[in-house]
């Protein structure tokens, strides 16, 4: 997941790609298998709570940095 696939704003997250690790090593990304895989998703007010504090305190961090 990437942030720019997140919408904390209207509570959403975008699913656009998928990602295989190969050989536990190797982290294989993709476009999803068809397009009607591709969609969004509602995120909980929990979870996007959750997020937003994250997101608070890694901008907080890169400005520290």
């Amino acid at each position: 997941m990437r942030w720019a696939d997140v919408d904390l704003g209207r509570a959403a997250l975008a699913v656009s790609n998928t990602r295989t690790l190969m050989g536990n090593r190797t982290v294989m990304e993709k476009d999803t298998k068809s397009l009607a895989a591709e969609r969004q998703l509602p995120l909980p007010d929990l979870v996007r709570e959750a997020l937003t504090c994250f997101r608070a305190m890694q901008v907080a961090e890169k400005t520290r940095g």
